[in-house]
């Protein structure tokens, strides 16, 4: 991951790999192509239930 995308990050993502360490090692080696897309769809989420839901998945989920 560079750089560049820490600042994209939407807060409630932050919050949420901090607390996942493993989805957060997944996210840090994804390629940026992927991250953005993680970004994405961190951003359409509304609740903290489903920030959590998609971070926990990090580590399983195949992007599309």
């Amino acid at each position: 991951m560079s750089t560049d995308n820490i600042p994209k990050l939407p807060l409630g993502l932050q919050m949420a790999l901090a607390h996942n360490v493993l989805a957060m090692q997944t996210f840090l080696g994804l390629e940026d192509r992927e991250q953005d897309k993680l970004i994405k769809r961190a951003e359409k989420t509304k609740t903290q239930r489903e920030m959590q839901k998609l971070v926990d998945n990090i580590p399983r989920i195949r992007l599309e």
